[in-house]
This record gives C-alpha cells, structure tokens and sequence, in this order.
C-alpha cells in the first residue's frame, strides 16, 4: 500500500485520481442489496473452522475473547490497507479486473525483493486458512459419516488414511472450484450459501441456545439447502422477483423449519424424553 501511494505522489494524489462514485457510502449497491452482502457475509463467516479451531484452542474463555477482541481490532486495519490497495489498482490499471488488483501490483509495482516476501506472506495466509478447511472435513466426513454409517469399527490406521484421501479429494475439489469461479465475491458467496442456511444455523441454536434437537436439525438443514438451491438455480428468478438473495431465504427456511419442528416434538415427546428433544 505505501509503495503504491508512492508511485501515485502521495494521498492526495489518490483521492484526486477516485472517480466520483467511490465517494459514495452506498456505492451502486442497492440498500437492499447492501443489507443482503452483508447479512451473507456476517452469516458465512460465523464459526469458519479456522477461526473455531483457534478459539477452542484457547485455554478458557477468558483468553478466547481476548484473541477474538484483538483480532476484531485487527481486522480494521487489514481492511483499510485492502481496500486501499484496490483503490491503488484502480487507479494506476484502470482496465484490469478486480481479482487482478493484487497479483499486477505486486508484479509491476513492488521491488524485486519485496515482491518474494509478499509473495510468501501470501502463501502463508492461504496456507493457514486452507488446512483447517481441508482437516476439519476430512476429520468430519470420517466422524461422521464414515465411522458411524459405513465401518464402525474402522482402525485407526485405515481411518487416517481415508482421512488423507479425503483431505486430497476436497483440495483437489477446491482448486476446481476456483478456476471455474466467475469471481472472489462469488465464489464466497457461493460457499456462504451452502453454509449459512444449512449447517450454521442447527450449531448455533445448539451450543447458543441449548436446543437441541436431532429431528429439528435435519429438517431445517435439509429445508434451507433446498430453498437456497431453488432460490439460486431454479427455473424462477426469485431473487429480482422477492428482492431477497438465495442465501437469506435459505436461512429464512431453515429458522423457520427448525423452530417448527421443535415445537412439535417437545409439544409431543417420545416416552422417557429429556428436555433435550433427540
């Protein structure tokens, strides 16, 4: 960033170089729209493994909401300097896409030297981020689903190693996922959407709430991808038509049939059941 504002001849010179519509709170987003990005984006991040996994790592709470209150202040100043790269980009390469901002920048922009540091603090963020991803399903596929409905009494030696398959699988997977990806935007908001109004919701009344409900979950994680798919897919555009993204009505549904469910089961539960609806 401050070898970009160097090249341009300082702030000023920035500022002045801005076209007019980036000094616009709201931009050319809808307020609609606006709210729409943001819900999706607040919903999508929520408990990532990434930032769970470090979380749990702490050693009491006391410690997790400091690591949480300091990366929150944190990400004030990462954003700043983002945003302001971008708008570095933009300026000195008008015609370039979006996605291109930082891989020109660093390409035509930064020193030799600097340009392989960069270059490996990029590596090690993706890196960072990537293998809790990549671990955390393998980990969960081979828990979950594995174990429990193929080979219950799988050993530890073959589970590992259908865990590195699967590791491999879902990275390969990914790698395929991105190349055919329209945009960054998209392909996380593609990735919020199946997370958000299926998986999230079901957790986060769980642990949050203390409902739990093994019938209200399924229910609604299976109710809120099937709307989201419908939503974003399906042979309507329900989206201009209803002003609401697929994410949003995914989540919609799946709060709507969760409680439904729940409601029905602990109105009427099986005998010899808990408070904790199974």
């Amino acid at each position: 960033m401050l070898i970009g504002i160097h090249d341009l001849g300082g702030p000023t010179a920035l500022v002045e170089r801005l076209p007019e519509a980036h000094f616009s709170i709201m931009g050319d987003y809808s307020i609609g729209m606006f709210v729409s990005l943001f819900i999706a984006f607040l919903l999508g991040e929520t408990l990532v493994p990434p930032t769970t996994q470090q979380a749990l790592s702490a050693p009491d709470s006391r410690h997790a909401r400091i690591g949480y209150t300091v990366a929150g202040g944190f990400g004030f100043l990462f954003y700043f300097v983002s945003a302001t790269i971008g708008l570095i980009a933009l300026v000195l390469y008008p015609n370039i896409t979006p996605d291109q901002a930082m891989p020109t920048l660093i390409r035509d922009a930064l020193p030799i030297g600097i340009t392989g540091l960069v270059l490996a603090s990029l590596l090690a963020v993706v890196m960072s981020t990537a293998d809790s991803y990549l671990n955390s399903a393998a980990v969960i596929f081979v828990g979950d689903i594995y174990k429990p409905f193929i080979e219950p009494d799988v050993s530890d030696k073959k589970r590992l190693w259908i865990e590195r398959v699967v590791n491999l699988l879902i990275g390969l997977g990914a790698v395929i996922f991105a190349l055919y990806a329209t945009s960054i935007v998209d392909a996380l908001l593609m990735s919020y959407a199946l997370w958000a109004p299926t998986i999230l919701l079901p957790f986060v009344f769980a642990v949050l709430f203390d409902l739990r409900c093994s019938r209200s979950a399924i229910a609604a994680m299976l109710a809120g991808a099937l709307v989201t798919i419908v939503w974003k897919w399906g042979p309507f555009d329900l989206q201009a038509a209803t002003g609401l993204t697929a994410l949003i009505a995914g989540v919609i549904a799946n709060i709507a049939v969760f409680t439904f469910v729940y409601r029905l089961f602990r109105a009427a539960p099986a005998n010899g059941a808990t408070s904790h609806v199974q």
